[in-house]
């Protein structure tokens, strides 16, 4: 488009709906002198702020401040900062003829939708849905240079956005609406725009999902749907935040009732920070070739950084399930060495012997045993007789010489007795080699727990 605005020309600020809160105050005069600051100059509406009430005046005071701008040539365009209810009262009071001959431009949002389509209807002038406050809000930075760049130097950045197509191939047609609540104050009033053969565009701030469902029921039995020749949509905020996208699509289904009109979507028109400009009464040729490019490159991109998002979580994740799963296994082994510690230690506490008295206790074990079989073979008949038999040649029976001449024979008892140490001597020599095999094998055992005990105490030294 050709540049609307060129240094040094003044533009009108006006609130023909609720009067400008009084806390607001500071936020126009940022607004003022950001657009001084790009060579425009502010004139505000006499009729402005709100009192005590919501109003800043009367319907019909507000509607004279309002032709005032119109009436003068030095003013080239005409932003409306308000928003809120009250607007529509001012129509009764407009001069629509005053309006046709000195035509400029109109912005607003929101509620001064029935006024933006009012005019239009009644006098073909084109305007415009667009909110001047955005340059102050939260993406002031990139809406003050879309701003300038478009009615400064001529070019689209604040007409530009994205489209999804939820069914048809292509939009073309002119623009009339805005928001459905709005518009709908409208109804059966001389300002209700012409729709037949139009692109209705509709957006909503508030409104749960019955309401919005209310909204397009009242359009669609005023027959709407069936003259418009394509269906834009923008943001329904709380709609949108309350129930999702998928209850608009599903309230535009049911009460379109499977007409095959065009119906497409955009999040970058509405009632947000970063919202963009529309004109009511200009034509608009948006096909689904054109909007597919822009939607799936930006989906695209999207994609893309979400996959890069997603995988830096699962490699952080990854890297901490690592870090958790070594520092489970260090403290597992830890424990386990520690647990391993303490029973070698109750192992030494409860085995305070030294090598001598490990070896003492052995040889008095096997000792003790040998004593025991020689006191069985000494006690037993058959043992007694071989004892004799060995160092003896009489042949006294065992029986005789134990109970009727124990006394003629003892003599020969000593002989026995030391017949008997000589042959636990010669067990002794006999069972010498096993003794010291045991004690080869005590000493092994020994040496190889020092062994153990030592590798211990050095691992946990160097722990």
């Amino acid at each position: 488009m050709k540049p609307l605005f060129s240094p040094g020309d003044k533009i009108g600020i006006t609130a023909c709906s609720n009067g400008i809160r009084q806390q607001d105050r500071p936020q126009i005069e940022k607004l003022c002198m950001v657009l001084r600051g790009m060579g425009l100059i502010p004139e505000v509406s006499s009729c402005f702020y709100a009192g005590s009430t919501a109003y800043n005046g009367s319907a019909k005071d507000r509607a004279d401040a309002l032709m005032r701008f119109y009436t003068r040539d030095s003013v080239k365009a005409i932003f409306d900062v308000s928003g809120g209810d009250l607007a529509n009262e001012i129509l009764p009071f407009l001069k629509f003829g005053v309006i046709k001959e000195n035509p400029k431009p109109m912005f607003g949002y929101s509620d001064l939708t029935s006024v933006l389509n009012g005019i239009g209807n009644r006098t073909g002038i084109t305007n415009y849905l667009f909110q001047l406050r955005t340059l102050v809000w939260g993406n002031a930075q990139e809406q003050q240079e879309r701003f300038q760049n478009t009615f400064l130097k001529g070019q689209n950045d604040l007409f530009e956005c994205s489209w999804e197509f939820w069914q048809g191939e292509t939009v073309e047609g002119t623009v009339a609406g805005g928001n459905i609540r709005c518009l709908l104050k409208l109804a059966g009033t001389p300002y209700f725009p012409d729709l037949k053969d139009k692109v209705l565009f509709l957006e909503s701030l508030s409104g749960d999902e019955a309401r919005i469902a209310a909204y397009f029921a009242q359009l669609a039995q005023m027959d709407v749907f069936r003259q418009v020749k394509g269906l834009l949509l923008g943001t329904f905020s709380e709609l949108e935040r309350e129930n999702g996208m998928d209850a608009l699509k599903r309230i535009v289904t049911e009460q379109l009732e499977g007409l095959e009109i065009p119906i497409a979507i955009t999040k970058q028109i509405g009632h947000g920070a970063d919202s963009r400009c529309l004109g009511l009464g200009l034509p608009v040729n948006i096909s689904r070739a054109e909007e597919e490019r822009e939607f799936l490159r930006r989906k695209e991109e999207q994609e893309r950084k979400e996959q890069e998002s997603v995988s830096k979580e699962v490699s952080h994740k990854e890297t901490d399930e690592k870090q958790a799963q070594e520092t489970e296994k260090e403290e597992k082994q830890i424990s386990k060495e520690a647990a391993e510690d303490e029973t070698f230690e109750q192992f030494v506490t409860r085995n305070t012997l030294t090598e001598a008295e490990i070896c003492d206790d052995s040889l008095a074990d096997q000792m003790g045993e040998m004593e025991k079989l020689l006191e069985q073979q000494s006690q037993s008949p058959a043992g007694a007789e071989t004892l004799v038999s060995a160092d003896t040649e009489t042949e006294a029976s065992p029986k005789e010489d134990i109970e009727g001449k124990h006394t003629e024979k003892e003599p020969e008892e000593i002989t026995d007795w030391d017949s008997a140490k000589a042959v636990q001597i010669e067990m002794a020599e006999f069972l010498e080699p096993v003794w010291k095999q045991k004690l080869e094998q005590i000493d092994k055992e020994l040496e190889k727990s020092q062994k153990s005990m030592s590798i211990h105490l050095g691992e946990n030294s160097e722990r």
